[in-house]
């Protein structure tokens, strides 16, 4: 999804001060309507990868808390979709936990030495909406 890069800004220290709140506020709402428009084409039973080179909450965490509250809450089109555990899908120790049940994948510059990324995977409910 298009992001704040701030995942890079590590070794692009100069993008930091060129981004700012308004810039987020952008970054969020396109990341929003992405997110239900490529819902929209994920067959039951199919699977929906949402990533971004970003550590912010707001694009990470909170985008996929607020796509499943509004995806499975308030659009009847749409059979129900879950996040599929991380530790699932990749064989990696990840920093969002140290359970069986970590929810995403996040990799972060100063715990990693590399940029930091976030990934979340989402599963359709293989029934079809009444």
């Amino acid at each position: 999804a298009p992001c704040s890069g701030s995942g890079t800004w590590r070794r692009n220290p100069d993008l930091k001060w060129q981004f700012n709140p308004t810039d987020l506020d952008e970054v969020l709402a396109a990341q929003k309507s992405i997110l239900q428009s490529a819902a929209r084409l994920v067959k039951p039973g199919g699977r929906l990868i949402y990533a971004t080179c970003s550590i912010f909450r707001e694009e990470n965490e909170m985008q996929v808390d607020n796509f499943l509250r509004n995806v499975n809450d308030c659009d009847k089109n749409l059979s129900e979709f879950k996040v599929v555990c991380a530790k699932k899908i990749w064989d990696k120790n990840t920093h969002s936990g140290d359970s069986e049940n970590v929810s995403y994948l996040s990799i972060a510059p100063h715990k990693d030495g590399v940029d930091g990324f976030f990934a979340a995977v989402f599963e359709r409910n293989a029934t079809k909406p009444k």
